[in-house]
């Protein structure tokens, strides 16, 4: 018979162990699309793609913008650029949606 390993960091908050994994996943399952995020079309050139990046990375930069979520969304805005901008990795983008 299975045992059930408690943790004392999610029993005494009353959240469960699975709650705590479930919403970890649904966080990251829940990333907007990298064609939302930069700005462009699907069939976006690279030109295109890296403009649009170069304008959010001006934007949003932690040591340029005051805004308190800068940092979050440079990060987005990095990780969709990476992914566009790369074609084998844009192209296993397109077809599963994730990189």
């Amino acid at each position: 018979m299975a045992r059930l390993v408690t943790c004392s960091r999610y029993s005494s908050s009353g959240k469960g162990f699975l709650t705590h994994l479930l919403s970890r996943y649904n966080t990251t399952m829940a990333k907007r699309d990298f064609y939302d995020v930069l700005g462009v079309k699907r069939d976006a050139t690279d030109a295109q793609i890296k403009s649009a990046y170069r304008k959010l990375a001006r934007k949003f930069h932690p040591d340029v913008s005051k805004s308190p979520d800068a940092g979050e969304k440079f990060r987005e805005a990095t990780e969709a650029y990476e992914v566009l901008y790369d074609g084998e990795k844009r192209k296993v983008y397109d077809q599963f949606g994730q990189a």
